[in-house]
């Protein structure tokens, strides 16, 4: 070796050195490629992330939601004391809820599957998809048409976790439930509004996070 690390070239020809020398600056120049390669690949994997969370962020918040932007949000609803998240068989006994509907407590081990329905399904298991970060909208079996349709179409904004059905039991023509949060109003009293400030600010709040 010489004094400079570079290996000993006595005895090589000019042809040959210049041979090693055009090697070396390749290696030299594969490796600032290489290098350079990777710094880019970083970067476009961050911007990638970031669009990605970003645009996560916004599917669960409603941002993309297609709803119209009512301005300011208005909550009317009324907040009621957590029952737990005891999970009980079909048909079971349990004390009575809190709310009507109700918004927590005893429910069944299977949650519905998100969408509209003309027959009504047991709050059992409907608590389970507020549970879920769902919600739950319930409008008495006589309610208008036409406004069942209005309604429908509204939450149809939302395209997710939202479950509708005609209810016997409700003491209010309608009445939108989140977990621990229950709004009842008189048909007369709906707007669109209300409905949509309602599912922007609760949607996806249940204690159990799961990806749809």
């Amino acid at each position: 070796m010489s004094d400079q690390g570079q290996p000993a070239q006595e005895g090589l020809s000019k042809k040959e050195r210049r041979e090693i020398k055009r090697l070396e600056k390749q290696k030299f120049q594969a490796s600032n490629e290489r290098r350079t390669n990777f710094k880019k690949g970083l970067k476009w994997l961050v911007v990638i992330l970031v669009v990605a969370g970003i645009g996560y962020l916004g599917f669960r918040s409603g941002w993309f939601s297609g709803a119209p932007d009512y301005g300011e949000p208005v909550i009317f609803a009324e907040q009621f004391e957590i029952q737990g998240q005891a999970h009980i068989n079909i048909g079971s006994e349990h004390p009575p809820y809190n709310s009507n509907p109700p918004s927590s407590g005893w429910h069944y081990e299977d949650p519905a599957p998100w969408g509209f329905y003309d027959k009504e399904l047991p709050d059992e298991q409907l608590v389970h998809n507020l549970e879920h970060g769902g919600i739950w909208i319930a409008y008495r079996p006589d309610l208008d048409k036409n406004l069942v349709e209005q309604i429908k179409k509204t939450a149809e904004y939302f395209k997710r976790r939202i479950i509708m059905e005609p209810r016997a039991a409700n003491d209010s023509d309608i009445a939108l439930v989140a977990w621990g949060w229950v709004d009842k109003f008189s048909a007369s009293e709906f707007t669109e509004k209300r409905l949509v400030d309602f599912i922007n600010r609760f949607i996806d709040q249940g204690p159990e996070k799961i990806p749809f």
